[in-house]
Formats: structure tokens, C-alpha cells, sequence
């Protein structure tokens, strides 16, 4: 496997413009001769932020990636002092690395979308591939080339923390909390999708303490390995956590034990539109620590 792994490697690079970016989402570019594409990324020290190539790939908005959240004492207790050291400084930027050897090994299927940035990313805004186009990040990247006289096209797409890392589906997911509930301190949220095609795997939305208020809307874009068809249901589950420096927060804890839910409202990301499907709560109470099954219906 290694002496095929070393010679696809070679192959390869013979086809490509061989521009090599240290930065923590950026390895090789791919591309034909004289095409030259990048991972980019935003982490000052390990590379640059700014579009330099025909087609620049963003993967989890080009910052801190899933998998690689850990603290340095964390990662020191499973690692050890040297591994664990290297591992927390390194992880973001060996990202790239791994995301183009699982390219080469493997049919990678994700799109990546154009967008303006990882702020319009994030609110779900770039889910259509527009009159750019979307493309494969990785070695297929040039199966596709950009219209003519196109260049420094800005892509994103979700991956997962761990290999296999790409994503089939992207969504837009937002959910809207009712004006008659509290404000909770929320430790942990995460959606599970149920479709026609099967369940996903309950993808995080929060996993550090954040607050959310009471008829407010928040805004997520996650993604799923598989393709679970068309979305029937969704599963929520959420943790509470006493923040421990803001006293305020230990009587919410207290005096309320559920979230108050409006609807839950899914945009999924197409070549030329995306699909939107209601999830209707209508006010539902959902207590923590517990999975709370909405079904669909429009709101």
C-alpha cells in the first residue's frame, strides 16, 4: 500500500502546478499546469488568510477545525508531553495534509461553494453553487475548470473531525426559540436529521457554554457523511452546565430546566437552490439531557 500510495503521490504531482503553501489548511495545490489552487486559512503564523490561486478551498471556514479542540494539558494527559505538545500546536495545520491523501485514497464527494468569506459561511448564505460553480476539494479539483477569465474563487464546505472526512450533504440549520421561555446556559447542543435514506449522526451545534435567549434565532451550517433523503424529523438534545464565574447563571439553573422552542427551520445547500423544510415546536418545553423527537410540518 505505501509503494502505491508513493507512486498515485508521484503521478500526481506530475499533473499539477507544484506550489506547496505552509499554512495549516494548505499543502499542495491542485490544478493542471499553470492552474494553481489552495487550501487557505486564518491562524496568524501558520499561512495567510487572502485568496492567491484560481480556486481557494476554506474547509470548516479555514480556521479551527473539528477534531482539533482540545486544551494542551488535555492533549498532553492522552498523548504524552511531546506527542500531545506537537499534536495541540499542529493539528489545524496537518488538517490539509490528510484531506488530500483521503482525496487521492478515496471518491470525494463534498462540494465546496462559492462564498464570500467564513462569516457569510456560517449564516448559511452560500449554500448554491451560483455562476462560478462548486468543485471537489482535492485531487479531482481540476475535473472542473472555473469560467474563463475567473479567478481567486473563494470555496467552503463542513468536513468532519476525523477521517473519513468528507461531508455528502451541507445544511443551513436555524433554530428559533420562543419569546415566552428564559434564557438558558447551554454547555452542549446537537440536531440528529431523520430522512427517507436513514439517520445521521447527531451533529454538534454548541459544545462550550454559550447562552441562548428567549426569542432568539440562531444560525448554524453543519454537515452529514451520508445522504439521510428527504428530512422527515428531527432529534435535539441539549445539556445544561452551571457556569461557574457568572453567578447569574446558577439560578437559572435552578428555577428552569427546559429550553422553549418555536421551530427548527433546515436549508439544504443544492447546485442551484437549496430545499427548505420546517420542523413546528409550536412552544414545545424541552427539558435537558433528553432527546426531543420535531417532526415536519410548516410552521
Amino acid at each position: 500500500k505505501r509503494h502505491h500510495f508513493t507512486m498515485t503521490l508521484v503521478a500526481t504531482m506530475a499533473k499539477m502546478s507544484v506550489t506547496v503553501e505552509h499554512c495549516f489548511s494548505c499543502c499542495v495545490c491542485f490544478g493542471r499546469i499553470h492552474f494553481k489552487c489552495s487550501f487557505i486559512c486564518g491562524l496568524p503564523g501558520f499561512g495567510m488568510s487572502q485568496p492567491v490561486g484560481h480556486l481557494d478551498f476554506y474547509p470548516n471556514g479555514g480556521r479551527d477545525q473539528p477534531g482539533c479542540g482540545d486544551n494542551l494539558l488535555n492533549s498532553i494527559w492522552d498523548h504524552g508531553l511531546f506527542h500531545g505538545g506537537k499534536n495541540f500546536v499542529t493539528c489545524n495545520h496537518k488538517r490539509a495534509h490528510r484531506l488530500f491523501v483521503e482525496s487521492v485514497l478515496s471518491a470525494w464527494r463534498g462540494r465546496a461553494y462559492p462564498c464570500s468569506g467564513p462569516e457569510a459561511f456560517q449564516r448559511g448564505e452560500c449554500l448554491t453553487c451560483g455562476t462560478v460553480g462548486c468543485y471537489n476539494m482535492g485531487y479531482e479539483a481540476d475535473r472542473k475548470l472555473p469560467p474563463p477569465g475567473t479567478e481567486l474563487v473563494k470555496l467552503y464546505l463542513t468536513t468532519e473531525g476525523q477521517s473519513p472526512y468528507c461531508h455528502r450533504n451541507q445544511y443551513r440549520v436555524e433554530i428559533v426559540l420562543s419569546a415566552k421561555g428564559k434564557g438558558r446556559f447551554v454547555s452542549y447542543l446537537g440536531i440528529r436529521l431523520r430522512g427517507s435514506h436513514g439517520v445521521s449522526p447527531e451533529m454538534k451545534l454548541i459544545s462550550r457554554n454559550a447562552r441562548l435567549g428567549p426569542g432568539r434565532t440562531h444560525v448554524w451550517v453543519v454537515g452529514t457523511p451520508q445522504d439521510p433523503g428527504f428530512l422527515r424529523s428531527v432529534d435535539l438534545r441539549w445539556e445544561d452546565d452551571r457556569v461557574w464565574y457568572i453567578p447569574s447563571s446558577w439560578w437559572s439553573m435552578r428555577t428552569t430546566g427546559a429550553l422553549t422552542l418555536d421551530r427548527v427551520v433546515i436549508d439544504t445547500a443544492g447546485v442551484q437552490s437549496v430545499d427548505r423544510d420546517e420542523f413546528c415546536a409550536k412552544g414545545r418545553p424541552l427539558t435537558a439531557n433528553l432527546v426531543h423527537t420535531i417532526h415536519i410540518g410548516n410552521c
